[in-house]
């Protein structure tokens, strides 16, 4: 659900210093938004704050958001305790994955996006052709 930025209220927050979020818009204006932030009934902010600071400074007007219903000042607290404190980093070594996996598919290049290209463009011919024929599944090749 999408609601106004400015109707969401900040209140007091555990989180004093939301760090720099240079890093955090540039993930968001180039791939949107993944995770929504969290509000209550009230539109009272519960989890999400530096996603929220990122995207106003976008310029955004509007957000996606999850509704929460709460009671009370410490099911708020629990809640914005909890996603930060349950959150776990990645370790060194899932980083260094992350690093070769992204320079194995850079250098791909040119003809694995070719081959991308017709393998979905195999998919799309299939799934009609099962649309038209009214099957399940077409037969092998090899029949």
């Amino acid at each position: 659900m999408k609601i106004t930025i400015g109707d969401i209220k900040l209140g007091k927050r555990i989180r004093e210093d939301l760090g720099d979020l240079s890093s955090l818009q540039d993930s968001i204006n180039a791939l949107g938004l993944f995770n929504p932030v969290t509000i209550n009934q009230n539109y009272e902010l519960l989890a999400g704050a530096r996603r929220l600071t990122a995207c106003k400074n976008l310029g955004w007007k509007e957000i996606d958001v999850n509704i929460i219903a709460t009671s009370g000042d410490l099911a708020k607290l629990e809640i914005e305790s909890q996603e930060n404190f349950m959150r776990k980093e990645f370790t060194e070594h899932e980083i260094e994955k992350i690093i070769e996996r992204k320079r194995r598919l850079a250098k791909k290049g040119f003809f694995y996006l070719l081959t991308q290209f017709f393998k979905h463009l195999f998919s799309i011919i299939s799934s009609f052709f099962i649309k038209l024929l009214g099957k399940k599944q077409l037969p092998p090749l090899d029949q």
